[in-house]
């Protein structure tokens, strides 16, 4: 994770995870034309230590870089092929 992220973080008191993958990602309405309502994020990711831990949240922030976890999760195509950055968001 970028440093400087990874630094304002702590600062706020958000928690975040670093040495974890991601094994599944679902949200009800992620597919669907809606805001969601009121249903979580459920996340499920694997730790540096094998171990796994579950986590909900109303929203995400993909700092998966190249991996893209967000985006290939929700099915949806890279457009950054023609531009001078590798960034992306949603």
């Amino acid at each position: 994770m970028d440093a400087f992220l990874a630094e304002r973080l702590r600062t706020a008191g958000i928690p975040f995870f670093e040495k974890t993958r991601v094994e599944s990602l679902s949200h009800p309405a992620a597919l669907a034309v809606t805001d969601g309502g009121d249903e979580p994020w459920r996340i499920v990711v694997r730790e540096a230590d094998d171990s796994t831990r579950e986590l909900t949240a109303r929203f995400l922030v993909d700092a998966t870089g190249e991996a893209a976890v967000l985006p290939r999760t929700l099915g949806l195509t890279s457009t950054v092929d023609g531009l001078r950055t590798r960034s992306r968001s949603l």
